[in-house]
């Protein structure tokens, strides 16, 4: 895909320049690193201006002191039907930094997370590791 060339009409094609992990220390004892990642761009234009309306998706890993670790859970095992253990655990932000593209049409976007709270539910993945949940909301500027 070239940039500079619409795929589909009524989208803007656009460049990855830098898609940098978020990374979060959790009180816990956690560590979680958070990516947001650019799907599509639609352009909006309102009274002569230029704006832009984006669809991001994410991509979350943990880091998990030995001793939150359990016994992966499986749809037969898992009786906690993903219930939340820890609700607004606090965190420090080591790192957050904004992800940048270049449109199409020669603006550069930015996106970043701005994270509201992370929960921990009773669920484990395949490796041993506690399941949280990210309430953020994409920041946007041009």
């Amino acid at each position: 895909m070239k940039i500079g060339k619409r795929i589909v009409k009524g989208y803007i094609d656009f460049e990855a320049i830098s898609e940098p992990w978020n990374v979060y220390a959790l009180k816990d004892g956690s560590v979680l690193r958070f990516r947001l990642i650019l799907i599509k761009v639609i352009p909006l234009s309102q009274q002569g201006t230029k704006g832009y309306a984006v669809n991001a998706g994410h991509v979350a890993g943990v880091l998990v002191p030995k001793k939150l670790k359990g016994i992966p859970s499986t749809p037969d095992t898992d009786r906690s039907g993903f219930k939340i253990d820890k609700k607004d655990i606090p965190f420090k932000v080591i790192q957050e930094e904004w992800n940048e593209y270049k449109l199409e049409d020669g603006a550069i976007l930015k996106i970043k997370p701005a994270i509201n709270s992370f929960s921990k539910s009773k669920s484990y993945d395949s490796y041993g590791d506690p399941i949280y949940l990210v309430n953020h909301q994409v920041l946007v500027k041009v």
